[in-house]
């Protein structure tokens, strides 16, 4: 279709002074139509592009879920808490404790990788939290 676009556009720009108004006019919504069509493909292929993103995000969310209660039922923890997350309420978090690889090597142990995939570039680790006293009053209890 960008081929077909660009065709039009030469056509017109050869023919500047040699085509009819009516020519160029049918040639110029010709390049409109094809141009909104364009656009739509690629609108829908966007979406389709986020929407199959969506669906490989939730897939490896799911098992990660998995692979986390598993990891805090057998080492006792209570809650654990994403402080990657931008908006994770997090008043205070000791960085004495990390089980992220504890819990990448489960991950990998459960899922692993297919042959004739690639394994995804580690990401960078995210900066230390606050080691800043707790405050004095509790927060909030959670509504059931």
């Amino acid at each position: 279709m960008n081929k077909q676009i660009a065709d039009l556009r030469q056509r017109l720009a050869a023919g500047e002074n040699k085509l009819s108004q009516e020519e160029q006019a049918r040639l110029t919504r010709q390049g409109e139509i094809l141009a909104r069509q364009l656009q739509r493909k690629q609108d829908e292929y966007q979406e389709d592009v986020n929407a199959s993103q969506g669906e490989v995000i939730d897939k490896i969310g799911r098992k990660m879920i998995d692979v986390l209660d598993r990891y805090a039922r057998e080492n006792g923890y209570v809650v654990m808490l994403d402080s990657s997350a931008q908006n994770t309420p997090i008043l205070y978090a000791s960085n004495q404790i990390d089980v992220t690889q504890d819990i990448i090597k489960l991950y990998d142990q459960a899922y692993p990788l297919k042959a004739g995939a690639t394994p995804a570039k580690p990401a960078a680790k995210p900066a230390a939290q606050s080691t800043a006293p707790r405050p004095a009053t509790p927060p909030p209890a959670a509504k059931p």
